[in-house]
């Protein structure tokens, strides 16, 4: 391998950045430099050791102890095609820490891109009590602490004499007061430092939509939802929030009057589309209600109806026992229809007895009414009308069950209201038991 001199590395240097200069590409110039200062350091070794008579010349078939040069290396396990590594693992190894060196600098220009882009750019206002606060502070930081000092000083010459010194007892009332004064002070600069502090909080809230919940405003400076309202109207009273904005409930904070004017609008149509709903359900229920009305008219209308058709077949039949069961068939129709009037709720649960219960009782009782009719009667009338008379029976029976279910919810609660009553009276101790006890 030939050697260079020193001048001709900084020739090959000099070029380097002149390339760099002239394509406006750095990234392969702080690799190229480096490897040329290896270069370098490996010939200026190799030029010490000849001098120094450690360089021995290798014979044909002696081979080179000493470890390659990092051009060498390069040369020879890093690049074996056009940008692809070597199989060596030395080669691997210096790949792979290129390719992350190369991600982490990827990924630091694309955080400082994402927080370039998220950046708020809140506007500069005139903040009442900025500058006061630092002063009342500092002023008060600097007059409790010395003033402080000082009046324990004289309270602590006062404690030790015997008799007592009018100066030193006037200097001491004198530090004492300008202490409290100093401390005072400094309790305002801390809350106007506060203040001005939750200012820039709010302030940033609304730097992005000029709108914002006044809970969560609350939630950021750790207060409650009325302080942060009375805050609020104060600094807008101080002009620090120019065209701010409540809404109607104090909900939510914001500002500009285009952006007040198009929540206006905003509300206006949700309230009007809240009234169109509510008049659409108070409709709804309205026909609803009509429908059941009518239908509740209609099935009462039809109830007394067949009452009235059951009460002139009975008077038109003159069997004593036939005349008992008709007229308790219908006592029983006629309490049926009582109860669903009173609640027309259960309407639904009489469906099935006015579709078919009912037209059919009325066909049995007409049938009866006809064969009783006539003047000569032969065995096949007698068992038809016997057994029309057991059916009514069963009818009588099947009709007391549904009355009773009707009835099933209103027991229900008497007998929930009659174990709560019983549970107060024992609290109490106005049981009958209890009574006996205290005998």
């Amino acid at each position: 391998m030939n050697r260079k001199n020193m001048g001709e590395y900084l020739k090959e240097a000099k070029h380097a950045v002149e390339d760099a200069v002239s394509t406006g590409d750095y990234r392969e110039l702080s690799n190229r430099l480096g490897y040329l200062a290896e270069d370098a350091i490996d010939e200026l070794n190799q030029a010490v050791g000849t001098f120094c008579g450690n360089n021995k010349k290798n014979n044909g078939n002696q081979k080179r102890n000493t470890p390659p040069s990092q051009k060498e290396k390069r040369e020879n396990h890093y690049y074996t095609g056009a940008g692809q590594p070597g199989e060596t693992a030395w080669g691997i190894r210096f790949y792979r820490q290129q390719k992350e060196k190369w991600n982490r600098r990827k990924q630091k220009k694309q955080r400082r891109d994402d927080c370039r882009n998220d950046t708020v750019y809140v506007p500069k206002v005139k903040v009442k009590g900025r500058v006061s606060s630092v002063l009342y502070t500092v002023f008060g930081t600097i007059g409790t602490t010395g003033f402080g000092i000082t009046a324990l000083i004289m309270f602590a010459i006062l404690a030790g004499r015997s008799f007592a010194d009018d100066q030193i007892k006037l200097l001491t009332e004198v530090f004492s007061a300008v202490t409290a004064i100093s401390f005072i002070m400094l309790g305002i600069g801390i809350k106007q430092g506060k203040f001005v502090n939750r200012f820039g909080i709010y302030q940033s809230l609304l730097s992005k939509k000029n709108v914002c919940e006044v809970k969560r405003m609350a939630e950021y400076v750790n207060k409650p939802e009325k302080f942060v309202i009375k805050e609020l109207k104060k600094m807008m009273a101080f002009q620090m929030f120019c065209e701010a904005h409540f809404d109607e409930n104090k909900r939510y904070f914001m500002l500009g009057d285009e952006i007040y004017e198009q929540y206006k609008q905003a509300e206006k149509g949700y309230h009007e589309r809240t009234m169109e709903h509510k008049q659409e359900e108070t409709d709804t229920k309205k026909k609803a209600d009509s429908v059941v009305n009518e239908e509740l008219e209609t099935a009462i209308r039809e109830g007394h109806s067949y009452i009235q058709q059951i009460q002139r077949a009975n008077e038109h039949i003159p069997g004593e026992e036939i005349s008992r069961k008709l007229g308790r068939l219908e006592d029983l129709i006629g309490k049926i229809f009582i109860c669903v009037e009173k609640h027309p709720e259960k309407l639904s649960e009489i469906r099935k007895f006015m579709q078919y219960y009912l037209p059919i009782t009325m066909k049995l009782v007409n049938a009866y009414k006809e064969f009783d009719s006539q003047s000569i009667q032969g065995d096949t009338i007698r068992n038809s009308k016997q057994e029309i008379e057991n059916t009514l029976d069963t009818i009588d029976l099947a009709f007391e069950k549904l009355l009773d279910s009707l009835y099933e919810d209103e027991a229900m609660e008497v007998s929930s209201d009659i174990s709560v009553l019983k549970t107060l009276f024992a609290q109490e101790g106005l049981t009958k038991k209890d009574f006996e006890m205290n005998k």
